[in-house]
């Protein structure tokens, strides 16, 4: 699995490759400046992720971001998880726990979110060659009667 994460004018950049990387399977943006440079060449997003920004941030309001969630969500099969950290500013002084904490359990989420995904595919997998089998030996058996039958 591959993920991107920025912070501040580092989640542009971030989001500039993940345009560019169609491996990248998720990303990270905290406090992504929307409100200072543009970000509209994220439609459409390829990769679903989270952005984070603080309540008390005066560089990045939270509606910028908000704003920013809800145009990348209304993209079908993409989703964009927005949270906010109650008395954080920009740099989450004092607050940097409770942005690992956000951040980890997102992580957490969609890592046990993939893990499920590959064993449902891989059952999936599973059941195919189960199947190409029996019609094998069915056929084989087929085989087996004519031979008998001349």
């Amino acid at each position: 699995s591959c993920w991107i994460a920025g912070v501040s004018f580092g989640t542009w950049i971030a989001m500039q490759l993940l345009m560019r990387r169609p491996e990248i399977d998720g990303f990270i943006c905290v406090a992504p400046p929307s409100n200072l440079y543009d970000f509209s060449f994220l439609a459409p997003c390829p990769s679903s992720g989270l952005m984070v920004n603080g309540d008390k941030d005066r560089v990045v309001p939270s509606n910028s971001v908000a704003d920013l969630s809800t145009k990348l969500k209304t993209q079908r099969g993409i989703k964009i998880d927005h949270e906010v950290i109650p008395g954080a500013n920009h740099f989450f002084e004092n607050k940097t726990d409770e942005l690992t904490d956000v951040v980890g359990k997102y992580v957490d989420m969609r890592m046990a979110k993939a893990a499920k995904e590959r064993d449902l595919k891989k059952e999936a997998e599973r059941e195919k060659e189960r199947e190409r089998q029996r019609q094998r030996e069915a056929e084989e058996g087929e085989v087996a009667v004519e031979d008998d039958g001349e």
